[in-house]
């Protein structure tokens, strides 16, 4: 039976300060991670290795014995964020304790790393390397390494096995940037939003993600974010390496699709007051470990009374759902600051399609409409109009920064409700 299977790196803080640290690197690591997970791969065919745990001894260490648990009908993906380089026509991938007096043997050549993915049975391999390949100087945001990569050996070195194929985040002479509004670096960022079917534009038919269709996604996506995120102009494209002959499918999202369950048992009126209680406070302040106990009783009673059947595929699309509601809110309020400082509307493309995503989610449209009016608002420091026509002060800056804080910790509160879900379903 063929399963997915991921070796994932990040390194954010180098061993030796005379590296700079790598923004985001890890929070993209659990991006790509969590993204897998959502499409069925287990965390028991997972490797992650961040920061301090991926040093050179480790990391080979750990993808030799990896390589031998992976069948010829796995699909392996292997992910790495941190600094590159290129010596003497060669690439190489640092590690956490890599010397700057001695790069190349303190390194892993992809070389090495190839060659152990080649030695497996797997021949299904997709390699995702989000690293900067230029001799740029260093700004602010920028994924920095100390050479170039030479892009033709990495096609070279894919090539040799038919079934592998590699996405880097930029050309050799480019970069490879991050940005704090995201919270991860660009390229990561957009292709989190692809591994976990968010994105249609991502799709075939509205439910397959392919190479090919991946690959275009990230080119338009990224280039576009770049843009709408810094004020110079920067330059960033995504590449794809390997046999491009023949297209391959990397996720069907047909199980991801769909609207929420309708005719569960109502809860008793005990059950819904913990449960309203605490997820009243969602957006405001992180759940304490005495929340999570709570929900968690209250969950499993309710199933237990009710004698009602979780399944994984439930709670995977009660995460899609809570996810495209917070991204809805939090892209706004992104738009709703660039609006504030530029005093012009703002309306990115991702906003755009969450505002379709939130409508087939049942988003009123009158409220959609009304939080359209409030990027005028702040563009126009002018009150704006709620759908119910009553009127409100332009927000302050402040307010909107609170607000965008608000989301991320409803996300966290909201993946720590869905993980105790997923428990639950773990231990019947």
């Amino acid at each position: 039976m063929s399963q997915r299977k991921a070796f994932i790196v990040a390194i954010e803080e180098y061993q030796r300060q005379d590296f700079l640290r790598v923004d985001f690197a890890e929070a993209d690591a659990r991006g790509v991670s969590e993204s897998l997970k959502q499409s069925g791969l287990s965390d028991d065919n997972i490797i992650v290795l961040l920061s301090a745990t991926a040093t050179k001894t480790t990391i080979e260490s750990k993808l030799k014995t990896f390589m031998k648990t992976v069948n010829e009908d796995d699909q392996l993906f292997c992910f790495y964020a941190g600094h590159g380089f290129a010596e003497d026509g060669s690439n190489f991938i640092t590690c956490y304790d890599t010397q700057p007096e001695d790069l190349s043997s303190t390194s892993i050549s992809l070389q090495e790393f190839f060659k152990n993915l080649r030695v497996s049975k797997c021949r299904r391999i997709i390699i995702f390397l989000d690293s900067c390949h230029s001799g740029l100087e260093i700004f602010q945001g920028m994924r920095q390494i100390a050479a170039r990569r030479t892009d033709r050996e990495l096609q070279q070195l894919i090539e040799q096995d038919q079934y592998c194929v590699g996405f880097a985040s930029c050309k050799s002479d480019e970069s490879s940037y991050s940005h704090r509004d995201l919270g991860h670096g660009i390229w990561t960022h957009c292709l989190v939003r692809a591994l976990r079917g968010e994105d249609s534009a991502a799709l075939v038919q509205n439910r397959f993600l392919t190479g090919s269709s991946l690959q275009a996604f990230l080119l338009q996506e990224v280039q576009t974010t770049v843009k709408s995120l810094f004020s110079a102009r920067l330059v960033q494209t995504p590449c794809m390496f390997g046999n491009l002959t023949q297209d391959f499918l990397i996720a069907d999202f047909a199980q991801a699709t769909g609207t929420p369950l309708e005719g569960w048992p109502e809860m008793t009126t005990e059950e819904w007051s913990v449960y309203s209680s605490i997820l009243a406070r969602a957006m405001e302040t992180p759940f304490t470990e005495n929340d999570l106990g709570l929900l968690r009783e209250a969950i499993q009673g309710y199933l237990r009374r009710t004698s009602t059947d979780l399944t994984e595929t439930q709670i995977t699309l009660g995460m899609w759902l809570n996810r495209t509601a917070l991204r809805y809110h939090y892209e706004l309020g992104r738009c709703l600051l660039f609006a504030f400082d530029t005093k012009q509307p703002f309306f990115s493309q991702d906003l755009e399609k969450l505002v379709e995503q939130a409508r087939h989610l049942g988003f009123r449209e009158t409220r959609i409409q009304a939080d359209l009016r409030r990027v005028f608002s702040c563009a126009h420091r002018t009150p704006w109009i709620d759908e119910f026509g009553t009127a409100y002060h332009p927000l302050t800056r402040e307010e909107i920064l609170d607000g965008m804080k608000s989301w991320e910790i409803a996300k966290v509160n909201f993946s720590s409700l869905f993980s105790i879900m997923k428990e639950l379903v773990s231990q019947e």
